[in-house]
């Protein structure tokens, strides 16, 4: 499935004949340990999975008003805080299920991930959330695994000149890959939109919190505001294995792309097939974009 084939009815818990409401709400631990597999269940507050080995399915993940955010708790993460700030120990999963941050006050969740940290998510339905999947302090072990999501309805605060939020769809702050090097990040077939009024764009890579390598971004559809990609240079740098394949971009509000090759120092390993997204053309493909 592309990108341009995601919807609200296509992934989530809509396929398998559930919603938020139909579910009965989840009694075990929000700090799950390894080995819990969590299945048809609403959960209303915020989700730790630092303790890794969890796998989330079919389920909703609705925290009510007070689950304890303040402007920047993770609806869902599995970073360890207590050692600030690496990964769980193992993998997480999180599958077909939904996370809804509409129970939260647009204060207490514009600065909050619907997932942080580094795990494989597939067909999820995120929304009201102030950003929506963040690859971040993902260590140097896990993939990073991000298929077929909806990413929709970010709520931002404040003036983002100052000290508001700033919003994006998705997100990657660092990604090394020197104890890997087969290690990878992957963005493939998901519908990305960006669109509360603080957005830096639908997805936004920045080596801020350290280098970033093997990015592969491949059939997603960008939608929103701002740029629909950014990769922007931070402290750390990049490395020349980031890809780009058969993308849509609706062209944000200054651009499908704003990449700082300048800066980064060099260009894509592939740019390819990559065009502006055309709903009544075959395969939705518009205009090329260039390699930027």
């Amino acid at each position: 499935m592309t990108g341009w084939q995601v919807d609200e009815t296509s992934v989530g818990l809509a396929p398998h004949g559930l919603s938020c409401d139909s579910l009965p709400v989840y009694t075990g631990s929000s700090t799950p340990p390894p080995g819990t597999v969590i299945s048809d269940v609403r959960i209303v507050t915020r989700l730790d999975l630092h303790l890794g080995d969890v796998t989330v399915e079919r389920s909703c993940i609705r925290p009510t008003a007070d689950s304890g955010f303040s402007g920047w708790e993770p609806v869902v993460t599995n970073t360890d805080y207590n050692t600030c700030c690496g990964p769980s120990a193992a993998q997480v999963w999180i599958r077909d299920s939904e996370i809804d941050g509409s129970m939260v006050s647009r204060k207490d969740i514009a600065g909050a991930c619907g997932f942080h940290g580094v795990g494989v998510l597939e067909r999820n339905f995120i929304h009201d959330v102030g950003s929506g999947i963040c690859f971040r302090y993902t260590d140097n072990e896990h993939d990073a695994v991000a298929v077929n999501n909806y990413v929709t309805n970010l709520r931002a605060y404040g003036e983002p000149e100052s000290t508001g939020s700033h919003n994006e769809a998705a997100t990657v702050r660092d990604f090394p890959a020197t104890r890997r090097s087969d290690r990878q990040v992957t963005f493939r077939g998901n519908r990305l939109v960006t669109a509360s009024g603080n957005d830096s764009g639908s997805l936004f890579i920045q080596a801020i919190d350290g280098p970033i390598d093997n990015v592969v971004l491949a059939d997603n559809l960008f939608q929103g505001r701002g740029y629909n990609l950014v990769v922007s240079p931070g402290a750390h740098a990049y490395g020349r294995n980031l890809r780009a394949t058969n993308n849509r971009f609706d062209g944000g509000t200054y651009g499908p792309v704003q990449f700082a090759a300048s800066e980064i120092g060099h260009g894509w390993r592939v740019w390819s097939e990559n065009y502006l997204f055309n709903p009544a053309a075959d395969d939705a493909r518009g205009a090329v974009v260039p390699e930027p």
